[in-house]
Formats: C-alpha cells, structure tokens, sequence
C-alpha cells in the first residue's frame, strides 16, 4: 500500500503570524549578540567568565548563532506566508522562500543585495545552498566542525524587509 503523503501545509491566524515575526526578530538579534560576542573580547570575558561549566569556549558562540539566525529566516517566511491564513510546515529556506508572492520575494531580494557584501550569488541560490542549515546546525555536534557563513545581519535585513510588506508587526514591536 502506497504511503499517503501528509499535508505540508498548517492553518495560521494573522495574530499567530504576527507572533512568529516578533520571536522571529528575537532570534535574529540573538544571533547578532552571540556573534559580537564571540568577536569582542570586552564583551565575552565580562559576560562569558564564570561559566557554570568552566572556561567557555567562544568559538562555540558562531554554532548558536547560525542556528539562530536560520531559525530566524525560517519564521520570517512563515510569517509571510502565514498572514494569508495558512504556511508550510517545512524547514526548507528554498521551498518557503518560493512559496511567497513574487513582490515579496523581490522586496526580501533587495534587501539581501544591500546588506550582502562578501557573497557571490542571489538570495535565491543562498537560500537553494543553505535550505536545511536550521535543521543542521542543530546538529554540528555531531559533524566535524568548519567554517561556517553566519547571515545575522543577513537576517535582520530580511525582517526589516519582511515588516514593510506585513505592517500589522509594526504596531506590536515594544517601544
């Protein structure tokens, strides 16, 4: 017998996709702080020095904020998508991303241009390379480690494109 494939699809509520974009900028501005703080050795050794489990190890740091900022995309997308009254519930970038309307995708495109310096390609081809790196960042422990493209800044540009085309997120930002 043939499995029957599920529905990939979950109904939404414009309260609930106005709930994702909050906690989706929350994980966003997470990755950014984890990021600075494993630059910045004011910050890391203020913070970071009496870790419960001993020295921390700020190179741990960028694993958790690339989990973030991924986390981050992902909810931004589903967001979009989900004003409309239903999302997907897949973690593919690519397949989200593709599910939105072409003046969405166009106004998250420009925003990847202005914000992305050191990569080569479209946001298309970023989201096509990185489409699973939420579900596999979380993860990395069980892979050998290596370098790793951290968009925190990336994803904040994102959700500041994303809340000008979803303006009900505008009015339940805290001041």
């Amino acid at each position: 017998m043939a499995k029957r494939k599920r529905d990939q699809t979950k109904e939404c509520s414009l309260e609930e996709a106005v709930d994702m974009m909050i906690h989706a900028r929350r994980y966003a501005v997470a990755s950014a702080v984890l990021v600075t703080a494993s630059i910045d050795n004011s910050f890391s050794s203020t913070v970071l020095q009496n870790d419960a489990i001993g020295e921390y190890d700020k190179a741990e740091l960028p694993e958790a904020a690339m989990m973030n900022a991924f986390f981050a995309m992902e909810l931004i997308f589903k967001a979009l998508e989900g004003r409309r009254g239903k999302h997907l519930t897949v973690h593919s970038l690519s397949m989200l991303f593709n599910a939105l309307p072409e003046d969405e995708k166009d106004e998250l495109r420009e925003a990847y241009n202005v914000s992305i310096t050191m990569w080569d390609g479209s946001l298309d081809l970023f989201l096509e390379r990185n489409q699973d790196s939420f579900v596999n960042s979380r993860y990395l422990h069980e892979k050998r480690r290596g370098a790793v493209f951290l968009p925190s800044h990336l994803t904040l540009s994102l959700w500041e494109a994303a809340a000008e085309v979803f303006p009900e997120v505008r009015y339940r930002l805290p001041i």
